[in-house]
């Protein structure tokens, strides 16, 4: 059964006409405000292994009745000034719950989700 408690949010990006490195630096910015928010559980940045003009930013927020992806308050601000110069290079934005299927070794431990 899906956590509801929990929404995943997903931004691909395909870039066109910047530097890998810009996106990073620019998602370095937001990922930095979204930690100010105690609603924001992880934020992390993925390459493409074989086309590194592609990347994937996953956003775990914690939601609480009522709440609305759409709906952030600051830090969500700084968070999108720093993204902005890329929407136009943005493909995808999904929005998932977690279903509790799968496990992690991170920090030398095995955690199940």
């Amino acid at each position: 059964m899906p956590d509801q408690r929990t929404l995943v949010s997903y931004v691909r990006y395909k870039l066109r006409d910047r530097e890998p490195a810009a996106l990073i630096a620019a998602c370095r910015l937001a990922a930095e405000a979204l930690r100010q928010s105690p609603d924001c559980l992880e934020c992390d940045l993925s390459q493409c292994a074989g086309a590194p003009v592609i990347f994937i930013l996953r956003i775990v927020w914690l939601l609480h009745p009522g709440d609305r992806p759409d709906r952030r308050e600051t830090p969500f601000g700084a968070f999108f000034a720093a993204i902005r110069p890329f929407l136009s290079d943005t493909i995808e934005i999904s929005h998932y719950h977690p279903t509790g299927v799968g496990w992690s070794r991170r920090s030398g431990s095995e955690t199940d989700r």
